[in-house]
């Protein structure tokens, strides 16, 4: 694979353990999200709000993230998606010019549109054997971190938090809500049931698959799948799907330099093309914040409504 100038990689062995659970799988269209089990017997202080999941805004579903002190946090099921990114450039996308983003990205100009502007320099270096790259149930490629980060606030949500023991990174004193999400706590090095990365979709490799995986049961995959396409690779049924591979994601975790300058930005997960260790759920990219490629995409995270922590609260 071919790395973004300055990533650096750190995949430290996490203590597996073997979980199997059923995947649920998620190819569904845009206003249609499949339901989950009731919480039958509360084992959690975030049960109290009788849910595992709901909608967002944007027609995402949203799974309940719960944490071992008993808090928890609204984690999206997929990673958003083309058809999801240009539907909110149509319809909900910020004016730059009138509403700026914060001052980390004073620098930007304007929102990227991968599939929408002509000519799109990155939409174009997408590799040619990889079959209808902006398809709407693919996830968004070709986004900066800024970009993300409009997306996830115009819904009320947010990139979900890392956290770091580096003081050069903000924010520091958050839970690592992605890589908790992904290991089931720390249980895990990989989302899926027996701690094994072979269900997620990475590994493809340029040495003469150009960018393809050939695979007896997911036949030849060349670049990411559409969301969902991996049913198992999530850390448990009612969690979110391809926290591992398929596409690099964006997450809240930033070097502290310059307001005014670009600086730089954890990925999460690793992509379709990396290794095992680089698809892991502590494996990382440190990139500038103005990076956009055909292997990164995000998700968004959400705290609890005050409606929400009023029914915690409330029992």
């Amino acid at each position: 694979m071919v790395r973004p100038s300055g990533c650096r990689w750190s995949a430290l062995p996490l203590l597996a353990l073997t979980l199997a659970v059923t995947g649920c799988p998620l190819i569904a269209g845009l206003d249609e999200l499949p339901e989950r089990a009731p919480i039958a017997t509360p084992v959690h202080r975030c049960d109290r709000l009788g849910k595992r999941s709901k909608p967002g805004e944007d027609g995402a579903l949203l799974d309940l993230i719960l944490f071992a002190d008993d808090t928890c946090v609204w984690m999206d099921d997929e990673e958003v998606t083309v058809g999801r990114y240009q539907e909110w450039l149509k319809t909900k996308a910020p004016d730059l010019a009138k509403t700026p983003l914060p001052p980390a990205c004073s620098w930007k100009k304007e929102l990227s549109r991968p599939g929408v502007a002509p000519e799109d320099a990155c939409v174009a270096s997408i590799p040619k054997n990889e079959v209808d790259p902006l398809n709407g149930r693919k996830p968004v490629r070709c986004v900066d971190w800024c970009d993300a980060l409009a997306y996830c606030t115009s819904y009320g949500r947010r990139l979900c938090f890392g956290d770091s023991f580096d003081v050069t990174l903000v924010p520091r004193e958050e839970k690592d809500e992605w890589r908790l999400a992904c290991s089931l706590g720390d249980k895990l090095s990989f989302p899926t049931p027996g701690d094994a990365p072979g269900e997620c979709n990475a590994g493809q490799t340029g040495d003469g698959g150009a960018g393809c995986r050939v695979d007896p049961a997911m036949a030849t995959q060349c670049g990411p799948s559409t969301t969902g396409t991996s049913p198992s690779c999530r850390p448990r049924a009612d969690y979110p799907v391809d926290l591992s591979g398929n596409v690099r994601e964006w997450i809240d975790l930033c070097s502290v330099g310059d307001p005014g300058a670009p600086s730089r930005c954890h990925t999460r997960g690793g992509s379709y093309a990396d290794t095992s260790s680089g698809s892991s759920c502590i494996a990382f990219a440190s990139v500038p914040r103005e990076t956009r490629d055909p292997q990164t995409g995000f998700r968004c995270c959400a705290a609890l409504t005050p409606e929400e922590v009023g029914i915690m609260r409330a029992q």
